[in-house]
């Protein structure tokens, strides 16, 4: 019975040379696009309950954080990359953490884009060199983004008008997976 609220929502536009273009709301890309990846191949291989409920997504996470913890991560090697932001050269490290979205996520219960700058582009981009990655997972997950969270300590965090990544090889936009090629800008 209440009204509707009607919002204007934009939408990520995710490009490269040669490959059709791709629209959607939320990129996760590095280790991220890889978790993706895992789940996704973990869904294909079964039906049962395991492979299909609520709990398929969280067991490979767990399973893949155990490994890691072990010593023996299902994971790649950080791939390097060059993110550029409005043109301007921004963060050149081996990516753990790439993260794009228009979506504000008032509501959510995370929301890891820092609250600065302008544009409708909110991205995200951790180095696998940054000091502390742990202690500060928290923080970067609810979007605060500390005075030693720089540029510099390898935290690239904010609102952009767009983005470019050199070196991405894959990327998950909104749960569907896209193969790159990391040698032309996405």
């Amino acid at each position: 019975g209440r009204p509707l609220v009607e919002e204007t929502l934009a939408t990520l536009r995710v490009e490269q040379d040669g490959a059709e273009p791709q629209h959607g709301f939320f990129m996760a890309g590095a280790v991220l696009y890889e978790g993706v990846r895992l789940c996704r191949e973990h869904r294909a291989r079964g039906t049962g309950w395991l492979h299909r409920s609520w709990f398929a997504d969280p067991w490979v996470l767990l399973k893949m954080m155990f490994q890691v913890w072990l010593g023996r991560s299902p994971l790649p090697p950080y791939s390097q990359m060059h993110v550029t932001t409005d043109g301007v050269a921004a963060l050149h490290a081996p990516l753990r953490i790439l993260l794009a979205s228009t979506l504000q996520l008032r509501e959510a219960l995370y929301n890891p884009f820092a609250a600065r700058g302008t544009g409708e582009l909110r991205l995200t981009a951790v180095a696998a060199t940054t000091l502390h990655f742990w202690r500060h997972l928290p923080a970067i997950l609810k979007g605060r983004f500390g005075n030693d969270m720089t540029l510099q300590q390898g935290y690239l965090s904010g609102r952009f008008a767009q983005a470019g990544v050199l070196g991405l090889a894959g990327y998950a936009l909104d749960g569907e997976l896209f193969v790159t090629d990391p040698a032309r800008p996405v």
